[in-house]
């Protein structure tokens, strides 16, 4: 959940002081925002510090996601500077648990599915990064993204579902929607075999992992608009299916809905067994695999909501899990019927 804007006093701010303690000199004041606070990330906007003037964005979240970050900017992104954000470095908290992630903060627009011209930048952008990584070798650092991957995160939310319904804390919406959950999850199950087979015969590559709306925007070019991506911490190795994710629901998108045609016409080159019909065959076994990644991340909002409505606090935002695991329940039934 992104919190409402505050503009902080700019003296000794925690991301002020992580910023110079990064470049190892002292930073003039500046005006710092606070975008997004949760339990495990920060987000802030930086005004003016950064280079020729522009705002810095300053991330602090777990160690060893920042540093999958890291390792994405100065490895691949270095190679390929058209697709991301500038990178301006990286600090480890002195406990060592969290640490800062520094970029420039994007330029353009905010991205939109509903706009045709948007996704077919999206589709360029995709099939750039999915083209230009598939010969990198696969490190440690990159968590898989793949099938199997899939498979044990399907497993575990199946059993946590199961736990969940059988604890007398929820109420009717919410042992509703967890049941919805559950019975998607049981047909994702039997047809499962057909997800592999969507995913088989792709080369793996680099896969952003959270490929929507609120990650990207876009900015006039040449030869059109053009995207930029940033917030990389849930990117892997993988066929690059979950990128490819389109959703049913034009109101609540799973995903950036990239133009399939667009990206079959762009990364087939590289890739001859890339054909229409395989690209949407993927793109439909990437709607349950991000599906099953919204899910584990609306559970956990689910269960703020409980402590927050226990604790006596009202929040428009309290009903916007509920709504999302029926979304997803939806989305996963009809893209395991269509495989």
């Amino acid at each position: 959940m992104t919190t409402t804007v505050n503009v902080q006093a700019p003296t000794r701010h925690p991301a002020l002081q992580a910023w110079s303690d990064a470049r190892g000199t002292s930073s003039k004041p500046a005006r710092v925002e606070s975008l997004k606070q949760t339990r495990k990330t920060e987000v802030y906007r930086i005004q003016g510090v950064g280079p020729e003037g522009g705002n810095v964005i300053a991330k602090r979240g777990r160690a060893l996601l920042v540093e999958r970050e890291r390792r994405v900017y100065e490895h691949v992104l270095s190679r390929l500077p058209a697709l991301g954000v500038s990178y301006l470095g990286t600090l480890v908290d002195r406990g060592g648990r969290f640490a800062w992630l520094f970029t420039e903060e994007a330029a353009g627009e905010a991205y939109s599915p509903s706009l045709s011209e948007h996704r077919a930048s999206a589709a360029r952008w995709l099939a750039q990064l999915h083209r230009s990584t598939c010969a990198l070798s696969q490190d440690d650092w990159l968590p898989d993204r793949g099938p199997a991957h899939y498979w044990r995160r399907l497993n575990a939310l199946r059993s946590a579902i199961g736990f969940r319904l059988s604890q007398p804390v929820w109420n009717a919406d919410e042992r509703r929607a967890l049941d919805q959950v559950s019975e998607a999850c049981a047909a994702v199950d039997r047809t499962w075999s057909r997800v592999e087979a969507a995913c088989g015969g792709v080369r793996a590559s680099l896969v952003h992992g959270d490929f929507k709306q609120k990650n990207l925007r876009v900015r006039p070019g040449q030869g059109g608009p053009e995207l930029e991506a940033f917030d990389w911490s849930n990117c892997g190795w993988g066929v690059p299916a979950v990128d490819l994710a389109q959703s049913s629901y034009a109101d609540r998108p799973l995903g950036a809905n990239p133009d399939l045609d667009v990206y079959q016409s762009e990364a087939a080159p590289g890739q001859p067994r890339l054909t229409s019909s395989k690209v949407e065959a993927l793109a439909l076994a990437g709607r349950v695999f991000r599906c099953l990644d919204m899910i584990g991340w609306e559970m956990v909002w689910m269960s703020a909501a409980r402590m927050s409505r226990s604790a006596g606090e009202g929040g428009s935002w309290h009903q916007r899990p509920l709504a999302n695991l029926h979304t997803c329940a939806d989305e996963m039934r009809w893209a395991s019927a269509d495989l």
